[in-house]
């Protein structure tokens, strides 16, 4: 499992003094975008794009709360993609779980398998997601 934390800018709140609930897509993607740079230090990770995300709300994060942390592991390694899960939380406690689906992506050549150096660079933050609660 791999930790970002993420700075909450004016701009992810609404009137409601919360954040608002397309800005957690905005804050998982930076936490994704850290997650693939980590890997990248300690392995090889190939260029990829999303296939799927989804998200479950679980509390608000309150206006005062100056930054959150995402939590992102990997569930599922398969033949060109792979699985993320992601926990979003702030001093506040849990907000949000999330998944998405990645895939290796070549420009115009489309997608192919990963490599071996890759599966292993992943394997690195694998937890099995039938062991989470």
């Amino acid at each position: 499992m791999f930790e970002s934390k993420i700075p909450l800018r004016f701009g992810d709140f609404d009137a409601n003094s919360h954040v608002n609930n397309v800005a957690y897509f905005a804050i998982l993607e930076q936490g994704r975008i850290d997650f693939m740079h980590e890997v990248r230090r300690h392995g090889t990770m190939p260029a990829v794009i999303i296939a799927h995300a989804e998200i479950d709300y679980i509390a608000s994060v309150p206006l005062g709360i100056r930054s959150v942390t995402v939590a992102t592991w990997v569930t599922k390694i398969g033949r060109s993609s792979f699985h993320l899960e992601h926990e979003l939380t702030s001093r506040a406690g849990r907000a949000a779980r999330a998944a998405s689906v990645l895939v290796v992506h070549e420009g115009d050549h489309g997608s192919r398998p990963l490599t071996d150096d890759e599966r292993a660079s992943l394997a690195q933050y694998f937890r099995d997601a039938a062991t989470d609660s």
